[in-house]
């Protein structure tokens, strides 16, 4: 469910983070929240929407998370049935099925990707307990990011009980939601403040540049950051013997702000 998942990722970025604060932010009463989250009760379609604004959904994604509450919770026979007609046309739309969800899930979290990349480091023993220790995980949520990449056929089981990677594309169906992407993009922005401070600088490589441009250069720019990542990849795929797995954060914005015309 949409608000347990943002719920897991508040409390991730700050563990002090409550259901209090949420129900807070969401302009909810606590025992309400609890109730939904629970599953012992649903939202209205109006409550819905102020709850997907306060989410800072996108327009599209506050008329899939509406509609999905609707075909649920809707009083009406009716609403509920208008609901899931509208759930169907934004899935065939815009990809929203719950299997495209789960694979969100896979660009969301950065542990998926990584872990794939694991298989590929010199010695890798391919168990749970070895992407644990890897990634700094409890064993069981190593486990839970190893089977959703074997739902979607990017892992694969060995009869000893090993695992074993398998190179597939993901194989998207639509975009992704800008919301995963945000999520995706602040997850690895964290991990990068992370290591400034706890990684050896002989381990990193951590570099800015502060340039006045001109806007109408920012087509080329992006064009130039993606040669670069796409240079870069092939150079490490192309190595035979690997041994970490390193994530490469590009950002290119704006300090100033511009001026109203």
């Amino acid at each position: 469910m949409a608000l347990a998942r943002e719920m897991e990722d508040r409390c991730q970025r700050n563990p002090r983070y409550s259901l209090r604060a949420f129900a807070r932010d969401l302009g909810l009463q606590p025992g309400k929240l609890s109730e939904i989250l629970r599953g012992r009760c649903g939202l209205s379609g109006a409550m819905a929407g102020a709850v997907a604004l306060k989410l800072r959904l996108n327009s599209q994604e506050r008329r899939h998370f509406v509609a999905m509450v609707e075909a649920e919770h809707a009083r009406s026979p009716l609403r509920r049935e208008q609901a899931r007609e509208e759930l169907k046309t934004l899935e065939a739309q815009h990809g929203f099925s719950e299997i495209e969800v789960e694979k969100f899930k896979i660009i969301s979290d950065w542990q998926h990707l990584a872990i794939h990349e694991a298989f590929l480091t010199k010695g890798f023993p391919g168990t749970a307990a070895a992407v644990a220790r890897r990634f700094g995980l409890e064993e069981n949520a190593a486990l839970e990011f190893m089977e959703r990449l074997a739902a979607f056929g990017m892992l694969e089981k060995n009869s000893d009980g090993t695992w074993k990677r398998i190179d597939v594309s993901l194989g998207l169906s639509s975009g992704v939601p800008t919301r995963d992407v945000r999520r995706h993009h602040r997850l690895l922005m964290e991990k990068a403040i992370d290591a400034m401070e706890n990684v050896a600088v002989a381990e990193r490589d951590m570099t800015s540049l502060t340039v006045a441009v001109p806007e109408a250069a920012l087509p080329k720019v992006r064009e130039m950051i993606k040669e670069f990542r796409r240079r870069l990849n092939r150079e490490m795929e192309e190595t035979p013997v690997k041994d970490r797995v390193y994530c490469l954060n590009v950002n290119f914005f704006p300090l100033d702000q511009k001026e109203s015309q």
